[in-house]
């Protein structure tokens, strides 16, 4: 294949780069946008737009040839699969099953394909990335390259564009400083409809998102999705630390600096045409070709990803075919028995090995999912230990009115306190009693009471203050304003053995709000 044509298919945008083959390298000849507002890309429409591409293609002088598209992130569904190492010819069919098995998809509606990893985390064990789309979007992708007038050989996430894209953009000078090979790098592609964030590590994809067109208009929302997304790739075991953010950028575009200045890595911005003598029109969309560059840095042959011809389970030649066909016809029908009773023993095993794998992968599910389950209950745990049994205090306080006659309560508040910078607190919670009397000296006997049930090493109540809030205005005799307040040390509900009788029919209370109240 000496000429191509790469498209970048976007929902509303249609990127193409007509490129020759040149010492095995790709040569961009002639680059076209059509930004088409309406209809988006669908498989309704999809011949209609193949139809007006061609007719670009003819006004631009670009003729009709092989074509590889590629599709963005929303249009796939990504999984990360472990698996012990089998047989190659057995592990497409393996992908396929562990990728569909807990999707809704029909296995007759979907095409898979997947990429090994570069590094495997154990030894004997396999880890890929399966990639699964819908067969109606292939369809409708032949159905617009056909109607364009072209052929199309290859389909591929814009995903698994990174890595080639990356060593093109070192390659060319594109980017200047050296990324350490152990760092991850990401690539953050912007776009008028949406971007799409892809990490990148040894040449293989371990992470990528993609976000609608709001986020990427508004910089604030675009910078709070990075570092979301950032935060999710740090909290996964088996990432490695991000190096840079690599952001394809038209020159002097500045927006690289401002990111760069917002989040905890370095952006590097880089021009993915750097070194092409084809200039772009118009000249703001010289950075979206990211993808149509990837396309071309490497052969469409030697993609990652081709939902045009995905990998497929291989027959492997059977090293005694020769000996069994002499034997064969020789007649030994004590052989042929004997070799057919093999097969049958053989198939069975390979069947019960392959159900015993897949048995081992749903109880490693199963473990995490418990162990998960059981780190969430205890963290309820420690959160419910960090409160006072509120319930169990107002209990006690209603016993502690001896003379409820003489006192009328106007509010609780009851709050839990947080711990300071250093993990520690200096009590549970915080009480605070508002009251009205006739005689101080009722609240004065509040106080007593509550101090009297500090028994023992430990404190329940700490700081129990009284202050006076003057006098209330007008003719009630409960005229007089106090404010009880005291630190409260968590108990078990256990300690709680008070008793209440039944003397609270006059007694009236309200809530005012608080941090923690019942």
């Amino acid at each position: 294949m000496s000429r191509v044509l790469a498209v970048d298919l976007q929902p509303h945008d249609f990127l193409v780069a007509e490129a020759r083959s040149r010492a095995g390298r790709w040569s961009i000849q002639r680059l076209l946008h059509w930004q088409k507002s309406s209809p988006a890309f669908s498989p309704e429409t999809a011949r209609e737009l193949g139809t007006g591409l061609k007719q670009r293609l003819r006004s631009a002088g670009i003729a009709p040839g092989p074509m590889i598209l590629a599709i963005g992130r929303d249009r796939v569904i990504l999984k990360e699969l472990r698996f012990p190492a089998v047989p190659p010819a057995d592990e497409p069919n393996l992908v396929r099953f562990q990728a569909l098995k807990e999707t809704s998809e029909s296995p007759e509606d979907v095409v898979v394909d997947y990429v090994p990893h570069a590094s495997q985390v154990a030894e004997g064990e396999r880890r890929v990335t399966a990639a699964i789309v819908s067969k109606t979007l292939i369809q409708a992708a032949q159905e617009f390259a056909e109607a364009a007038g072209c052929k199309l050989t290859a389909v591929t996430p814009r995903p698994f564009l990174a890595p080639a894209l990356i060593d093109h953009a070192v390659a060319t000078g594109a980017i200047a400083d050296a990324v350490p090979a152990s760092d991850a790098i990401a690539l953050l592609h912007l776009r008028t409809d949406g971007g799409e964030l892809t990490v990148v590590h040894n040449r293989t994809v371990i992470f990528a998102r993609s976000w609608p067109q709001a986020v990427v208009e508004s910089e604030p929302a675009l910078i709070a999705e990075v570092k979301r997304n950032l935060a999710v790739l740090a909290g996964s075991l088996t990432a490695p630390p991000l190096g840079a953010i690599l952001l394809p950028e038209r020159p002097g575009g500045g927006a690289a600096e401002r990111l760069g200045s917002a989040l905890p890595v370095p952006v590097v911005a880089f021009d993915p045409l750097h070194g092409t003598q084809v200039v772009a029109q118009p000249v703001d969309v010289r950075d979206h070709y990211a993808g149509v560059v990837g396309l071309l840095a490497k052969a469409p042959t030697a993609l990652s990803i081709n939902f045009i011809h995905p990998r497929q389970p291989k027959s492997e030649p059977n090293p005694l075919h020769r000996q069994i066909l002499a034997v064969s016809l020789l007649g030994s029908l004590l052989l042929a028995v004997g070799i057919g009773y093999g097969i049958l023993e053989l198939n069975a095993s390979s069947r019960t090995l392959q159900r015993l794998i897949l048995q081992k992968m749903d109880l490693e599910t199963e473990k995490a999912q418990v162990e998960l389950d059981a780190k969430r209950v205890r963290l309820v745990e420690e959160w419910q230990t960090r409160s006072p049994v509120w319930l169990d205090e107002l209990y006690d306080l209603a016993d502690r009115f001896e003379r409820f006659d003489d006192t009328r309560v106007s509010s609780i508040t009851m709050s839990t306190l947080p711990p300071d910078k250093t993990g520690k607190r200096s009590a549970s919670g915080r009480i605070e009693i508002k009251l009205a009397t006739r005689d101080p000296q009722a609240v004065t006997d509040l106080v007593t009471a509550i101090n009297r049930d500090n028994t023992g090493p430990q404190k329940h109540y700490v700081a129990v203050q009284k202050t006076t809030g003057g006098l209330a205005s007008g003719g009630s005799p409960f005229n007089q304003l106090f404010t009880i307040t005291a630190l409260v040390n968590r108990r078990p509900p256990e300690e709680y053995t008070r008793q209440l009788p039944i003397r609270l029919s006059t007694m009236t209370a309200s809530t005012t709000p608080g941090t923690d109240r019942r």
